[in-house]
């Protein structure tokens, strides 16, 4: 998934790292449901250190307690990782929450999810939306995902004119923007992915479609 708005992250870098300001992006957010909390952690354990031999790094997770759970939050033992450099809102995190795996790439976004779920007793849109028999699935909010995309696109074409972009990158951007907006009234989207009678299959359902 990715989120914006109020779920939104940071980019910050430089001189903007240091005045404490930073770059608004998009959430990009993993949820996958488990039936064994336990399993889930272990699992996260293994390949976090797979990685570590991999790579001779030393990343670790932070627990935080946040409302009625735990919030794991990357950074390294030696203090001297790029993720080091982050504040904690911003680092990479993963949580268990509800029957769902939670892997955010800023730990404010998964915070808030959390607060959120334990103040009004019940889970959001989506995690009705992915409730589903299908081995894979995605949901979209298309407004929300068109305002972010819209924005990144303004950006590019800012930056291209900056550096003399040519009429055919511009006009690309153009159709790209009419594409987004084209889905706009949907409202949202799911999709998955599954298994049927020894076939792969692949299901597509727009808002107005239901």
């Amino acid at each position: 998934m990715a989120m914006d708005g109020e779920l939104g992250g940071r980019l910050t870098f430089g001189i903007m790292r240091m005045l404490g300001a930073g770059v608004r992006v998009p959430t990009l957010m993993l949820a996958t449901p488990v039936e064994d909390e336990a399993a889930a952690h272990a699992a996260i354990q293994r390949v976090l250190d797979a990685s570590n031999a991999r790579y001779r790094a030393a990343f670790v997770l932070k627990p935080v307690s946040v409302s009625a759970t735990t919030i794991y939050v990357l950074e390294s033992a030696g203090r001297n990782e790029w993720v080091d450099e982050l504040p904690q809102a911003d680092r990479p995190a993963y949580a268990v929450l509800d029957g769902w795996l939670l892997a955010s790439s800023n730990f404010s976004a998964l915070q808030k999810l959390a607060n959120g779920a334990a103040s009004e007793g019940e889970g959001p849109t989506w995690q009705a939306a992915l409730t589903t028999s299908a081995a894979v699935s995605a949901w979209l909010d298309l407004r929300r995902v068109s305002r972010a995309a819209k924005g990144a696109i303004a950006t590019w074409s800012m930056v291209q004119a900056a550096f003399g972009g040519d009429a055919a990158s511009a006009a690309q951007l153009n159709e790209a923007k009419v594409w987004i907006e084209a889905f706009e009234p949907f409202g949202e989207a799911r999709a998955g992915l599954g298994r049927r009678d020894g076939h792969t299959t692949f299901s597509l359902v727009l808002g107005l479609s239901e």
